[in-house]
């Protein structure tokens, strides 16, 4: 084995410390070489418990380090399209927390840039990398479109204030239902054409987004189509998400993503994990492999691009009233073959994409 990919977290709030920093010990492709938060003690806390070369609060010194390979970006939402354009610029590869972005001049700055960068570029979608989501594309992926879903993903009350900010995070739709789309579009294969959303602020009677939970109906090109349930109106002892797949006279039903339910498909299929497993570590592992493949992610700009697209799509129903159509152009202005981008580079893609 070569030289391990040296990698810098950039953000080491609770997410980075209980997720992608254990992981990335976890990979023998990858090192830490450098912690950054702008509350400097927690970036040095973090970076002598993984011993990392180094701690700072400036991103510049990370992104101006000619040996960082890769940054991992986990910063609060707004700050995600300003550092990942200067990560790419700086010619590193880049792993960001979803949202991508939070508004939608800055998603076609990013597609633009990644490709322009040749470097590889993902956004933090997990969920298709799930074994229990992986599993149920294995059962299911004969079986004949269109198929219909149901995605259920219902949180207890946030707490968190600057998520609900619509300068800051964007609100709940924008924080975390790209999740969603993404999942729904690896299982089904299809672009999403039409989203018709209604919501409102039924927990944050207060939120200046005006949006806290939300009901959607998704249609996709071949004819599937999702109702999806999102917001913070559940309670603790509920598993946050559940996710219906009706494909043909089979169904596949996981819960949060730890068990996995399968009915006319055969006995004995059923699956229940020790823990929950969102996929987060093998979104690690199937990006070292790309990096040093040379290849691209699944959940690459264009399916991150994809995701968002369809985040501010439901956002505008919400406010007019309105089923809105969407157009898959926006985001695949720089996939790869014909509509390529003059900057985009003809890759292999790590990791399963078949549908």
């Amino acid at each position: 084995m070569g030289d391990p990919i040296q990698v810098a977290v950039i953000g080491c709030g609770n997410f980075a410390r209980g997720m992608h920093l254990p992981n990335i010990e976890k990979i023998p492709t990858l090192r830490l070489r450098a912690t950054c938060d702008l509350v400097e003690p927690t970036a040095t806390a973090e970076s002598q418990r993984y011993a990392a070369d180094y701690a700072t609060d400036d991103p510049e010194r990370v992104f101006s380090d000619d040996q960082i390979d890769l940054c991992i970006i986990t910063t609060p939402h707004d700050t995600h399209a300003p550092l990942t354009l200067q990560a790419l610029e700086a010619g590193k590869h880049v792993l960001v927390e979803k949202p991508m972005c939070v508004t939608p001049p800055e998603v076609d700055e990013i597609l633009l840039a990644a490709a322009d960068a040749g470097v590889v570029y993902t956004a933090g979608h997990n969920r298709r990398y799930s074994p229990l989501s992986e599993r149920a594309l294995e059962l299911l992926g004969n079986q004949p479109r269109p198929w219909v879903l149901s995605y259920r993903m219902v949180d207890q009350k946030w707490i968190h204030p600057w998520a609900l900010d619509p300068e800051i995070g964007g609100g709940r739709l924008i924080s975390e239902a790209g999740h969603i789309f993404e999942v729904l579009y690896f299982l089904i294969g299809s672009e999403p054409v039409r989203i018709h959303a209604h919501g409102g602020a039924l927990t944050h009677a207060n939120s200046p987004v005006k949006q806290d939970n939300a009901v959607l109906t998704v249609a996709f090109e071949d004819g599937s189509l999702a109702a999806v349930v999102h917001g913070d109106i559940g309670h603790k002892d509920l598993s946050k998400e559940s996710i219906e797949i009706f494909a043909n006279g089979a169904v596949v039903v996981i819960d949060d993503f730890q068990a996995m339910r399968a009915f006319g498909l055969g006995d004995g299929l059923d699956i229940t994990l020790k823990a929950q497993d969102k996929g987060h570590l093998r979104e690690l592992e199937l990006l070292a492999e790309a990096i040093l493949a040379g290849g691209r992610m699944p959940v690459d700009a264009a399916a991150a691009a994809r995701a968002m697209s369809c985040c501010f799509a439901a956002m505008d129903s919400i406010r007019t009233g309105s089923p809105i159509d969407l157009d898959a152009s926006a985001w695949l202005m720089v996939e790869r073959g014909t509509r390529a981008h003059p900057g985009t580079p003809d890759l292999p893609v790590t990791g399963d994409t078949s549908y």
